[in-house]
């Protein structure tokens, strides 16, 4: 046998993962808030890279560096917002208020520090006494000062936060809370009355008092950070009979600094190390824009999608939103599956109804009698508006819910009705009943 070494060439495709396509991919993928940041972090370390100056009236004579930092009292400028006080800067406060001995009010401060923003303390009286030093009489004193102050904050469990809404009038209701609280979520009262010897509207009645009650007292106290603004990346506005898609642009607007560029083409041979640098930055700067218009033009290219397989969202509402999947969408748009998902990913859209996720428009289709199949999120919609205008003595049950879509031409099964409560929360029909509280 002949052993022989021998070079041959074999032309292979292959998709290589290179530093400008992951860019371009993680562009796709960034919503308009997280990409005005990128961008902004881009003309910070490219040369290349400006910012496009707003036209703005010139002045006749420009302002001095003394001239505004004398001239400047500060009135007009508008102060950042401050940050609401959480709950234990809140409670502190008021205890600093109410409380006059200074071992009380020690005390009361460090509960407050413990208490979580639902309202429920986090440790227990004897670990608060051995912390601070002082007997735990004191520290309970210091406990019932900030229970006064809200009913049910400073509870450690849920039995006693609804205890001490309750105060000691209700007998009937604090018998429930202590002892029979699984059974009265679990909407069997007609056990609870057997075991405390009354009737069922008595526990009824009962029910809808602690039912009333605030299980999370601490949220009104709890200031907390403002929540996060949903910017839209696209809108669908409507211009007379027909809709138009707009896709939002990155705040800061980019261009190659055209400085640079002249400085770039007269550069002689002596400058080849800075010319070599800026023609990095240069091909740098320009793939980055490039990614900006290829994602407005995908993002375009959806927008344009979804309007057209959606046209009966638009004009008359949620109710009739049609089946539709990614597939369909990056068929007609003619990029593959994971783009389109790349593209509708954490990013929303405003529309006449409001501001919705982009994912919003992606749902599986229910199959229905003699017409168009209906989205799951229509389905969930007639399950939600057949839920709240149900009696609530005789609450309606999967089954007679997916009666009602049957009869409706929807072809939904008693399983699908359950799964899609339980996907909004809604509770079972044995838990939404309501007994009449007449004797």
């Amino acid at each position: 046998m002949r052993l022989a070494q021998e070079l041959t060439i074999r032309p292979t495709q292959r998709l290589a993962m290179t530093p400008q396509l992951r860019q371009a991919i993680a562009a796709l993928q960034l919503n308009i808030l997280e990409l005005s940041a990128h961008v902004q972090a881009q003309i910070e370390a490219n040369p290349m890279l400006e910012l496009v100056e707003e036209a703005r009236p010139a002045e006749t004579e420009p302002p001095s560096r003394e001239r505004l930092l004398e001239g400047d009292d500060g009135e007009d400028r508008p102060e950042p917002p401050a940050r609401a006080p959480g709950l234990a800067e809140r409670l502190a406060t008021e205890l600093c208020l109410e409380l006059s001995d200074q071992e009380l009010r020690r005390a009361a401060t460090y509960l407050a520090g413990n208490i979580d923003d639902d309202g429920y303390l986090g440790v227990s009286l004897e670990e608060a006494a051995v912390a601070l030093g002082i007997g735990c009489e004191r520290v309970r004193e210091a406990l019932a000062a900030i229970q006064a102050l809200q009913p049910g904050m400073g509870a450690r469990d849920l039995r006693e936060c609804l205890s001490l809404q309750l105060g000691e009038g209700d007998a009937l209701a604090r018998a429930i809370v202590a002892r029979h609280l699984d059974d009265l979520a679990a909407g069997r009262l007609t056990r609870v009355a057997a075991k405390l010897g009354v009737g069922v509207g008595e526990v009824a009645s009962a029910a809808e008092r602690i039912r009333g009650l605030d299980p999370r007292p601490g949220r009104p106290w709890d200031g907390g950070p403002p929540p996060s603004p949903i910017v839209p990346d696209i809108r669908f506005e409507r211009r007379g009979s027909q809709y138009a898609v707009l896709v939002e642009e990155p705040a800061p607007r980019v261009r190659i600094s055209p400085p640079y560029r002249r400085w770039l083409e007269g550069a002689g041979e002596g400058d080849a190390e800075v010319r070599h640098y800026l023609e990095e930055r240069l091909n740098a700067a320009v793939w980055m824009l490039r990614c900006l218009e290829r994602r407005r033009l995908t993002l375009y290219r959806v927008g344009q999608a979804i309007l057209d397989r959606q046209p009966d969202f638009f004009l008359r509402g949620v109710r009739y939103l049609r089946p539709m999947t990614m597939r369909e969408v990056a068929d007609l748009v003619g990029v593959h599956e994971s783009t389109v998902s790349r593209v509708i990913a954490n990013k929303h859209a405003a529309t006449s109804h409001g501001m919705v996720a982009l994912r919003f428009f992606f749902s599986s289709g229910l199959g229905c009698h003699g017409g168009e199949p209906v989205s799951a999120r229509s389905v969930k919609r007639m399950i939600r508006d057949l839920a709240q205008g149900e009696d609530r003595f005789q609450p309606l049950s999967d089954r007679q819910l997916a009666a009602i879509l049957q009869s409706r031409g929807v072809r939904v099964a008693r399983r699908t009705v359950t799964k899609y409560r339980q996907e909004m929360g809604l509770a079972p029909s044995a838990i939404r009943r309501r007994f009449s509280t007449a004797n």
